[in-house]
């Protein structure tokens, strides 16, 4: 009897065992999955390169002062009459195409004006008396301007630079003496400026900066009345036409 329950042990033992056997083979095998790096080279985000503002408008304004010094010629009692003479205001308007962000090309025109009027004594061949004078000084600067501009690292602030080569025209319509005189020339200009722009909205900016215009009259028309004479001036008695500039205005960005 336990030779019988002996053997029926070791059967049930090998059954189980195979069973177990068969069942390990049928599982199913574990999925392999490979992994790959989900981030491309091609997804890496590249820098953004700012933009930048490819036209600009300016319109600027503000006082203006004559560099020259007053020629030794002029009497000692009209000096402070040629001394107001040499301040003035001036406005300007440019248009500039940019390119590149950094460099730009456009077109500047200036327009700066002096008067002064005073009672004096004026020689008029008959003997000094006293009359009434008066000047109206315009000169107009006209020419292209190349552009330099830098942004700051806000972007908030631009530094512009301009240089530009042009024609420089000088009028003066004068009375003295109760005549009417006008006198008339024009000359090779240059201008140079910086100003800082700080920007107000995304398209508008306040600029504030410096200038110079800078010209030489060597000769002028001169009318009285109904009759015109070119005078030539001599080496040494040129009439200098260069100023500083001081301005504030706005640029428009588009």
């Amino acid at each position: 009897m336990k030779k019988i329950l002996l053997t029926t042990i070791v059967i049930t033992i090998v059954t189980n065992l195979k069973a177990q056997t068969t069942t390990t083979n049928l599982a199913p095998k574990p999925v392999i999955v490979k992994t790959t790096d989900t981030l491309k080279k091609d997804s890496v985000s590249k820098p953004v390169t700012p933009s930048f503002s490819k036209f600009r408008l300016s319109v600027s304004g503000g006082l203006s002062f004559l560099l020259a010094k007053i020629n030794d010629q002029v009497p000692a009692e009209s000096k402070d009459y040629v001394r107001d003479l040499k301040s003035g205001a001036h406005f300007s308007v440019d248009a500039s195409y940019f390119w590149r962000e950094q460099i730009g090309l456009g077109l500047k025109y200036i327009n700066f004006n002096s008067k002064n009027q005073d009672v004096t004594f004026f020689d008029d061949g008959f003997g000094p008396s006293l009359q009434e004078i008066r000047d109206n000084i315009t000169t107009q600067f006209i020419g292209p301007v190349l552009y330099s501009r830098y942004y700051s690292k806000s972007r908030k602030t631009e530094l512009v630079t301009g240089f530009g080569l042009g024609y420089l025209d000088y009028r003066n319509n004068a009375n003295y003496a109760g005549s009417y005189v006008l006198i008339k020339g024009g000359t090779f200009g240059a201008s140079i400026d910086f100003s800082a722009d700080f920007c107000l909205t995304k398209k508008l900016s306040l600029g504030l900066g410096l200038g110079l215009v800078g010209g030489t009259l060597k000769k002028y028309d001169l009318q009285v009345g109904n009759m015109t004479q070119t005078v030539e001036l001599e080496e040494g008695n040129y009439e200098s036409l260069t100023r500083l500039d001081i301005f504030t205005g706005l640029r428009w960005k588009l």
